[in-house]
């Protein structure tokens, strides 16, 4: 008599994509102790936050802007035509931005892998999914969320330096 076992929706899911494609696991975490720009360690959860967001920050500025700049003050071209954006998404454009996602690398915060959405059932959902978001202007709560997951640079031994990360 055979046992059968019960496997949540989510189970069987990974196990189907684990067979797909080379599932990424996560490797050790970011530290809690960060060095501060007097050489001193720090390890209270506030200090290390912004320390990383300070130096986070500081990959998006270029040589034309300075540290006090913001994006909100920068001069954009703002004599570029941005009409077409009002333009819906085609199918064919959804196919040739699918087939540019890379395989093998780390899925997002849907754990959905570039592989499984290669298939034409995958890419008619995703369509109906985003020219709905276009047509009712609303975007899901959970798109706006993204997930950055530094990586310690080869040669850089301090892994307490958050630019030691890329």
């Amino acid at each position: 008599m055979a046992i059968k076992k019960k496997y949540k929706r989510t189970d069987i899911i990974k196990t189907i994509i684990g067979k797909i494609c080379i599932v990424n696991e996560q490797k050790t975490k970011i530290p809690w102790a960060v060095i501060n720009e007097n050489g001193n360690v720090k390890t209270d959860q506030d200090s290390v936050l912004k320390t990383w967001e300070e130096d986070f920050q500081t990959l998006f500025i270029n040589d034309d802007m300075t540290q006090t700049d913001t994006f909100d003050q920068y001069t954009f071209n703002r004599h570029t035509d941005v009409s077409n954006l009002n333009e819906g998404i085609t199918k064919e454009q959804m196919k040739v931005a699918i087939a540019h996602a890379k395989n093998r690398k780390a899925v997002g915060n849907d754990e959905i892998s570039a592989e499984v959405l290669k298939n034409e059932v995958a890419i008619k959902l995703l369509y109906i999914t985003i020219s709905g978001c276009f047509e009712l202007g609303h975007v899901p709560k959970q798109w706006t969320n993204g997930m950055i997951n530094p990586i310690l640079k080869p040669g850089m031994n301090d892994n307490r330096y958050p630019l030691n990360y890329r």
